[in-house]
């Protein structure tokens, strides 16, 4: 389940709408401030006239204000079962998570940003997810750097949104694995770092601009 900004400042309206709504049929208070709500007329105190006006105005701010309220802050439960743009990964920051050895299990990854990660077994495999920033076409390069002593074999293979493959590379010993790719703007790239089934090891994995 998906909530937006959007979703909890129209809650937290309602809410406070309703409150002060409760205070209007409630409270025996006598005061000078009237309201009339579905016809009939209330005799309120200044306190509950705050609260409720204070709801209804909360209640309405997504739909006067010029910021993007639609983006997804809170998500329950959520894992990638689609690969089309804007699916939701496993968000990760400086160290992979498991399982990710598909594409609906890419972590995801900020573009810019330095990951380790570790081939442990024969069969392992790390896929990664990141999007391009905009609003213009760009050099991009893919960085993978071998950590472990004595370095290991290591392939690295770049696959578009559309799981698509856009361009691939591999190294052995202590050689990067790197390469550079034309990047569209606001676009999502997935990254397959392998190794061999008798030579693997830890590894750094970066993706960012290209500075030649």
């Amino acid at each position: 389940m998906i909530v937006t900004a959007q979703a909890l400042v129209m809650v937290f309206g309602a809410l406070l709408a309703l409150a002060g709504l409760a205070l209007l049929v409630f409270r025996r208070d006598q005061g000078q401030n009237k309201i009339r709500v579905l016809g009939q007329e209330f005799e309120i105190s200044t306190p509950a006239l705050v609260v409720f006006l204070a709801g209804c105005a909360i209640f309405v701010i997504p739909f006067w204000t010029s910021a993007d309220l639609s983006k997804p802050i809170i998500a329950i439960g959520a894992r990638s079962t689609s690969t089309a743009p804007g699916s939701i990964a496993a968000a990760v920051d400086g160290e992979e998570k498991e399982p990710n050895d598909q594409f609906t299990q890419a972590n995801m990854v900020r573009f810019g940003a330095r990951v380790r990660g570790r081939l442990g077994t024969a069969t392992d495999r790390d896929f990664f997810k990141f999007r391009t920033p905009g609003p213009v076409n760009f050099k991009g390069r893919v960085i993978l750097r071998k950590l472990s002593l004595g370095g290991f074999w290591a392939s690295e293979t770049l696959y578009s949104a559309a799981e698509s493959r856009v361009v691939a590379g591999s190294a052995t010993k202590d050689d990067s694995v790197t390469f550079a790719f034309d990047a569209d703007p606001d676009a999502d790239y997935y990254i397959l770092v392998k190794g061999s089934e008798t030579d693997r090891g830890e590894y750094e994995f970066e993706a960012r601009k290209d500075n030649k």
